[in-house]
């Protein structure tokens, strides 16, 4: 293991370009390389600037398709860190004298193979099986795929869609078994792997009836804010050196887009038959996980005496259960209609998109980034702890040194490791983590919030 110094020392250990068959090192040319996970997308991506003499866009030339890998060491672990991703493009080049300077932006070669596919074949069965042959026979990757099956089976025509755009898209109307009234899925790439999984999984414990046990994820901290002048025997790895809160509760935009109450028409191509579903967050928040200590939501004044009559965001829907139902039963799986075969591949719109939208936006609830020591283990998916300083008077903040409804559990919407050959003696390494969650407040305290 290098002995380093400092807990943002790395040794870029080597970056190899795959061309023809050959292989060029061309670590000695890198100065900086962002890699990048982010928890709504199903790829990942890179930037890696070079500080090119040795004529290499010519020479080799490097173009848009090559593999590049680069291998890094930390101090998180004594094996090197390895990524293995494809040139998408190279631009910002400037030339001066006999030497040019460009970024080659990188994405996992799984990305360009879903560039160039377009899917015509009816996909059936539940979203997990769908998924996991779409990796498997269309983008052929053999990276892992972690994920968790989904209530119900669908039926869908791609009408010509990539299959990465088609996998967030069945992501969003799916509904996980363990859930009780919530619905939506993330679908995304890391380091570990494809990954699978509902709202209510990610922001589970591990000892919440709502976590998948098939979720690959980790919980790092906790990260802790501290004063210039303060010293102790915690590990300096573990340090925030810099937050900035994005979002702290946006209760108008929270209103207008339905996290709170909505109102979902549907009228059935088949039957004739309309239908008004109104959704009610109050009521469903008791039966989701949650990433922070609220028992209960916060009343808004003039709105949640009045959140059951209120339509708060309307939507409506044409649905038809009698699309992919070819036998003489009838398809509605209502038990008012009183079908003995009901078709298998129901149209939920109604349920699942007020639930979906709603818990989507209520992870937006509290948004932060903090900047770290860094840590390559952290992947998007993952969760963080973090303590912050209290900004109370220091005579209150003596016997209480936590900000409390700031503090504790997020999870990690995107996570950026940036490796900096260019400062200090060996490098600076930091991980830039974009976190959020639905509630305020720590777990292993009660918050202030909702407990009127």
């Amino acid at each position: 293991m290098a002995n380093f110094q400092a807990p943002t020392d790395f040794t870029l250990k080597s970056v190899i370009i795959e061309k023809g068959g050959n292989t060029y090192e061309i670590k000695q040319l890198v100065s900086l390389f962002a890699y990048i996970e982010d928890i709504t997308s199903p790829f990942v991506t890179a930037k890696i600037q070079v500080v090119d003499s040795a004529g290499l866009l010519q020479s080799l030339p490097i173009q848009t398709g090559d593999k590049i890998q680069i291998s890094v060491i930390t101090s998180f672990s004594e094996e090197p860190t390895d990524y293995l991703l494809a040139i998408s493009s190279v631009g910002g080049r400037y030339a001066e004298q006999k030497k040019q300077t460009y970024t080659l932006t990188c994405v996992s070669p799984e990305a360009l193979v879903d560039s160039d596919i377009r899917l015509v074949r009816n996909l059936r069965g539940n979203p997990e099986k769908i998924i996991g042959e779409l990796l498997l026979n269309d983008i052929k990757t053999d990276k892992t795929f972690y994920s968790e099956k989904s209530k119900f089976d669908i039926n869908i025509s791609p009408n010509r869609r990539r299959p990465f755009s088609l996998c967030s898209t069945i992501a969003t109307g799916s509904v996980s078994l363990k859930t009780k009234k919530s619905a939506g899925f993330f679908f995304w790439e890391t380091r570990r792997g494809y990954n699978f999984f509902a709202a209510d999984s990610l922001c589970a414990t591990k000892e919440s009836e709502f976590r998948s046990e098939n979720l690959n994820t980790e919980a790092f901290g906790p990260y802790i804010e501290r004063l210039g002048n303060q010293t102790g025997d915690v590990d300096s790895r573990n340090n925030i050196l810099k937050s900035v809160f994005s979002t702290d509760m946006d209760v108008f935009t929270a209103l207008r887009t339905g996290r709170y109450n909505s109102n979902t028409a549907t009228f059935n191509l088949s039957t004739g038959e309309y239908k008004e579903h109104r959704y009610n967050y109050y009521e469903q928040y008791a039966n989701q996980a949650h990433l922070g200590g609220q028992e209960s939501l916060d009343e808004i004044p003039g709105v949640s005496e009045n959140i059951t009559t209120n339509e708060g965001k309307y939507m409506s829907f044409v649905i038809d259960h009698e699309r992919w139902h070819n036998k003489l039963s009838i398809a509605s799986p209502e038990p008012t209609d009183g079908s003995d075969e009901p078709t298998q591949y129901a149209d939920n719109h109604a349920q699942i998109v007020s639930y979906a939208l709603s818990r989507y936006n209520s992870l937006k609830t509290q948004q932060c980034t903090i900047v770290v020591a860094g840590n390559p283990m952290i992947c998007a998916g993952d969760k963080v702890d973090i303590k912050l300083i209290s900004k109370l008077p220091s005579s209150v903040s003596f016997t209480d040194p936590w900000d409390k409804e700031s503090s504790g559990l997020y999870l990690v919407s995107e996570v950026t490791h940036t490796y900096d050959t260019t400062l200090d003696r060996n490098g600076r390494f930091l991980t830039t983590i974009r976190l959020m969650r639905d509630s305020f407040g720590m777990q292993d305290q009660v918050s202030s919030h909702g407990n009127k």
